[in-house]
């Protein structure tokens, strides 16, 4: 009697240890502002020396491209201060929206300069 329950507790054991390591984040909620209908939320952008900052996401624009001021685009190491106008630039190496990674990889990036509103 005391082996069986020796062995179903080992085998709890190793299934809560398994389950536990499971690391991968399918869904989680953040707070959101909502400013002139539009879905701001606070995340995280990688710069290009791996080192990370706080950065506003406007969230759900309906537009393809990901669109970024040219300060936070400075500041990330994707672009340079002395180019003026708007144009392409590579995506952030790594962008954080709570608990979970989100690959901005294939996704077109632009810095935006006007109109100046947008930021």
């Amino acid at each position: 009697m005391k082996s069986k329950l020796r062995q179903l507790i080992t085998m709890w054991f190793v299934i809560l240890i398994t389950s536990c390591n499971d690391k991968t984040i399918t869904q989680f909620t953040v707070p959101f502002q909502l400013d002139h209908n539009r879905m701001i939320i606070e995340t995280e952008m990688q710069r290009t020396d791996g080192s990370w900052r706080k950065a506003l996401l406007w969230i759900d624009t309906g537009a393809p491209n990901f669109f970024m001021s040219k300060s936070l685009a400075v500041d990330l190491g994707l672009a340079d201060s002395s180019v003026e106008g708007n144009y392409e630039i590579d995506p952030p190496k790594g962008v954080r929206i709570g608990a979970m990674n989100v690959s901005f990889d294939s996704v077109a990036s632009s810095v935006m300069e006007q109109p100046y509103w947008l930021f």
